[in-house]
């Protein structure tokens, strides 16, 4: 669901997210007498890993799409969604604002042993408010110091219709690949940083990310690789397999 036109003209850092959903229970729609669009609410589940029993938790958010009742979400079945998550840093379950028209249905709940835990995909822009290192401790043979990120993002929430904001924390690890990003992490700085959910703090109601890619918003560009790349030539025939 994308935000109110009006609240654009306004700085705003989303929490975008793509990740599997197991459909626990259907909440009564929202919708206008006479119409068949309006708000879509359901409960489900954010699952991740807990990293000392290595067993999945199942964390209850809410979803929240506008579309149509005849294709609106399906109790016990999983579906693959895309939207907005608005994780204030309060006793309350985070809301998903997923997109109708990318809905994507996996499977039936029943019989379905495919673990979720982890497959929270998460993207977005945010500014760094804080860091901090801490030495890793998941590895006996290599040691190295990983780097808590915090990030408040900003976002327009549709059920209160104000703009809010949000913190969560970012693990960025300091293996070979993420290293060399800590540097790039500045108090007050504009990032563009893409990870997966891995936990919540309950202490201060804040998502925990494991960060797998960052980069500045940023910083000098090159309009001449856009002008030279070579543009791809269509593809006749609606075949999913490459050519």
């Amino acid at each position: 669901m994308a935000p109110v036109v009006s609240t654009l003209r306004r700085q705003s850092h989303p929490f975008f997210s793509r990740a599997p959903f197991d459909i626990t229970k259907t909440l009564p729609p929202v919708i206008t007498p006479g119409s068949s669009y309006g708000q879509l609410m359901f409960e489900s589940t954010l699952a991740f890993l807990d990293t000392k029993t290595g067993e999945d938790v199942n964390m209850k958010v809410k979803l929240q799409g506008y579309g149509s009742t005849a294709t609106s979400l399906l109790e016990d079945k999983i579906y693959f969604l895309l939207g907005r998550v608005i994780a204030l840093n309060a006793q309350t379950p985070p809301v998903f604002y997923f997109e109708q028209e990318l809905t994507f249905p996996i499977a039936d709940s029943e019989g379905y042993s495919i673990s979720l835990a982890n497959k929270a995909g998460c993207y977005g822009f945010g500014v760094v408010i804080s860091k901090a290192e801490e030495k890793d401790d998941s590895s006996a043979t290599s040691t190295f110091n990983n780097l808590l990120v915090k990030i408040r993002h900003t976002d327009y929430d549709v059920q209160t219709r104000n703009s809010v904001s949000l913190v969560v924390q970012y693990k960025v690890a300091g293996n070979r690949n993420l290293a060399k990003t800590f540097g790039l992490f500045q108090v007050g700085r504009e990032v563009l940083i893409s990870g997966y959910i891995a936990g919540y703090n309950i202490e201060q109601h804040m998502l925990q990310v494991n960060a797998l890619s960052v980069s500045l918003s940023s910083g000098y560009s090159s309009s001449s690789a856009a002008v030279n790349a070579a543009e791809p030539s269509p593809v006749a025939g609606n075949r999913r397999r490459p050519i």
